[in-house]
């Protein structure tokens, strides 16, 4: 799966949210994602600081996954 999105410049603060709320339900010990910038095709990296074990990452990168997809969807439309 490819897991860039292009994002709308002024739906990044929503886009972050959700990231954020996923992100607390595994720790309280984490740093809000954050994006870096654009690459010349209008993609965004994005980086995440939380702490997991092999069980957690696992479960976090399917709703990541799930997040994504949606969030393609909904700009998509």
């Amino acid at each position: 799966m490819d897991s860039r999105l292009n994002i709308p410049e002024n739906k990044i603060p929503e886009f972050l949210s959700g990231l954020e709320n996923i992100m607390i339900e595994y720790s309280d010990n984490y740093k809000i994602p954050a994006l870096k910038e654009k690459d010349e095709e209008g993609y965004f990296t994005i980086s995440f600081d939380i702490q997991l074990d092999k069980e957690q990452t696992s479960d976090f990168m399917r709703r990541f996954n799930a997040y994504m997809i949606s969030t393609q969807r909904e700009y998509n439309n």
